[in-house]
């Protein structure tokens, strides 16, 4: 009988303690965490130039003299470039705040975008592209830390997807308006509304990062 009412309690504990993890409504969750929502927009207009940058490459390399093999390369060396910051993250992570490195990957976006639109030829295109290692590479594991420790444990999942939203978000309205830029204006006023997006929402960011103590 001990048994039994000891196996009744358990399983009304373990039910009270999954109704208090029970995630929020995404109203809820919206309302909860507006600084968060404002770093998502944030990353919208920050992952319109990346995206980009990846989606019309060989547009980018033709416009400083470049061809086919000049892409492969580039693009080879740009995944190159994800795998020390990715990797290395763990460790950085010990030395800086999450929140700090996220922001500074935000920035370094920005500074990436800038650095392509103004590219007058293959060596500088090289130079912005390897800013991937302290801007793709440090926001991937970032921005998943940040979600941990600034979103209450039963929305992470929540939070996640807001960034994967946006991210997606900005691919295929880079995909759309870069297209139709590309054909209305050419690459470089392409490139230089993608640079001025990509700033707004690093300015976006310093508004909604919140510090992590870690």
């Amino acid at each position: 009988m001990y048994i039994t009412c000891h196996r009744i309690n358990d399983k009304q504990a373990t039910g009270s303690a999954l109704e208090k993890r029970q995630s929020s409504s995404l109203f809820v969750f919206f309302r909860e965490n507006p600084k968060f929502m404002i770093l998502s927009v944030a990353m919208l207009f920050i992952y319109y130039a990346h995206a980009f940058i990846t989606n019309f490459t060989i547009s980018i390399v033709r416009n400083v003299g470049g061809n086919h093999r000049e892409m492969g390369y580039l693009i080879a060396f740009m995944a190159l470039m994800e795998l020390p910051g990715m990797i290395g993250f763990k460790e950085i992570s010990r030395r800086f705040k999450v929140s700090s490195l996220l922001l500074f990957s935000m920035i370094m976006f920005s500074v990436k975008a800038i650095i392509v639109w103004l590219s007058p030829s293959l060596i500088t295109l090289t130079f912005g592209f390897a800013l991937q290692v302290v801007s793709f590479a440090l926001y991937i594991p970032a921005s998943v830390q940040y979600a941990n420790i600034i979103i209450d444990e039963k929305d992470t999942v929540k939070a996640q997807m807001m960034f994967n939203f946006m991210q997606a978000g900005g691919a295929v309205f880079s995909s759309i308006i870069g297209g139709w830029l590309i054909d209305f204006s050419g690459i470089s006023h392409a490139l230089l509304v993608g640079a001025i997006l990509s700033c707004i929402g690093t300015m976006i960011a310093f508004m909604g990062i919140q510090n992590t103590k870690r």
